[in-house]
């Protein structure tokens, strides 16, 4: 009872900050925010079918019980720490107490007023008590003091840094480790292993470019961690599905002089190349390099559009995101109307459409829209075709620039991609035809 209460408690407040509303009413917009959010929170992606899975979305077995880091994710949402944390502010219900029959009570009494008990002396009362309070010290001491010899790991990775597919071999050494579980996170939501200590060597191939966390967790504790950077050499299209995920091939991702994803009729893809998306699934274009740039000082531009399919007005996203070493900087927009999926984030500072009033980000981008983020001493700055929407102040550092990405709902297209120095000096350029632009920031 204990796992499923715990997880159906947690679930139901997760709906009630998405909808306050049944988990069968909930959209893959809602399991896209919830996926979004833990991401950044954490560090691990719990996809789109693994949230679908624990609301009861897709068909699975009784027995299927989510991994810690999960969990973990899950009750970040809701506002707590951990897993455990979440737990001990829910203890389980206690049963009932049943009522005394009036018949027993009665005669219970009866024996007691012809039996009268013997009171205890006060000297046993008193020696009872204190070794109790003892005994209760001195485990609380002990659960209290212990924790892994965290002096005694060695982690480290090898093939940190490479294009993918990324074969990155990681090399550890628990053997004085005292922990009941020792676990290794991969990063990526599904991925992780109950290491074996008489072994000293694992290795992980990442597929999808992105930045990574590895973490070592004794007993849930992190005790050591790497940082994968999965490169992408280039641009590449990922379609995420409601229960898998496909890459585009080249020759299809970028046409014309833009990187799109468009429906066959509209002459975006081959007929034998199409794979239909199911209204609200996503695509994701994304480019993982060292590109130079701090993410404390830089200008980035870009232009893109959102192609509508035939299948009528819904709420549409388009989604930029600037990836560095520390945090990200998002830009969510959406169609008028749709301002609660809005979302806009500079370091640490994370603001919802759910929570905030972000009405300047609900744009049609139905035709073709500049979009501009300033990074200046901690000041950011989000324009649109040259209007200044918002300006936040932050206070953690971004750190290098690793990767660029767009997320759209469900089709779209990027006219081109410029990033700038904080010295206003062009480091990277695409325009996706031979020759990218290398010229001066105009402004």
């Amino acid at each position: 009872m204990d796992g499923n209460y715990h997880l159906t408690k947690c679930l139901d407040l997760i709906q009630e900050q998405l909808q306050g509303e049944r988990s069968s009413s909930l959209t893959n917009k809602d399991f896209e925010i919830l996926s979004e959010k833990n991401y950044d929170h954490t560090g691990i992606l719990i996809s789109y079918p693994t949230l679908r899975r624990l609301f009861g979305k897709v068909a699975t077995s009784s027995q299927y019980k989510p991994q810690l880091e999960t969990k973990n994710a899950l009750a970040l949402f809701v506002g707590f720490k951990d897993w455990d944390t979440f737990k001990r502010a829910h203890p389980l219900p206690q049963p009932a107490v049943p009522l005394e029959t009036p018949g027993v009570a009665a005669e219970t009494e009866g024996k007691a007023s012809a039996h009268p008990k013997k009171a205890w002396p006060k000297a046993l009362v008193l020696s009872t008590l204190i070794a109790v309070i003892i005994i209760i010290g001195v485990t609380a001491f002990f659960l209290l003091s212990y924790k892994p010899t965290i002096e005694n790991i060695s982690f480290t990775g090898k093939n940190t840094v490479g294009t993918v597919p990324l074969n990155t071999v990681f090399h550890y050494d628990i053997r004085k480790v005292q922990a009941d579980s020792i676990i290794l996170d991969f990063g990526t939501e599904g991925k992780k292993m109950v290491l074996p200590k008489n072994k000293q060597t694992v290795t992980m191939s990442y597929l999808i470019p992105g930045l990574y966390k590895a973490y070592v967790r004794a007993d849930n504790k992190i005790i050591g961690q790497e940082t994968i950077h999965a490169k992408s050499a280039g641009w590449m299209g990922i379609i995420y599905t409601d229960t898998d995920y496909f890459f585009l091939q080249d020759n299809t991702l970028v046409k014309e002089g833009v990187m799109r994803y468009l429906p066959a009729y509209k002459g975006g893809v081959p007929s034998n190349a199409y794979k239909p998306i199911k209204k609200a699934d996503v695509v994701e274009f994304n480019n993982f390099e060292d590109f130079g740039v701090s993410g404390d000082n830089f200008i980035f531009e870009t232009r893109l559009r959102v192609v509508l399919p035939d299948s009528g007005n819904y709420c549409y996203k388009a989604y930029i995101k600037v990836k560095g070493d520390n945090h990200p900087i998002r830009a969510a927009f959406v169609n008028k109307g749709c301002n609660t999926d809005a979302l806009l984030q500079f370091g640490e500072i994370i603001q919802e459409g759910k929570f905030h009033d972000l009405a300047l980000m609900g744009q049609s981008f139905t035709g073709w829209r500049t979009v501009r983020i300033e990074v200046k001493n901690k000041q950011g700055r989000l324009f649109l075709d040259n209007q200044l929407l918002y300006s936040i102040s932050f206070q953690r550092s971004i750190g290098m620039i690793k990767g660029l990405s767009f997320r759209l709902r469900e089709f779209g297209e990027v006219d081109y991609v410029r990033l700038y120095d904080g010295e206003k000096q062009l480091k990277y350029a695409e325009d996706f035809s031979a020759n990218s632009p290398q010229e001066p920031l105009n402004q």
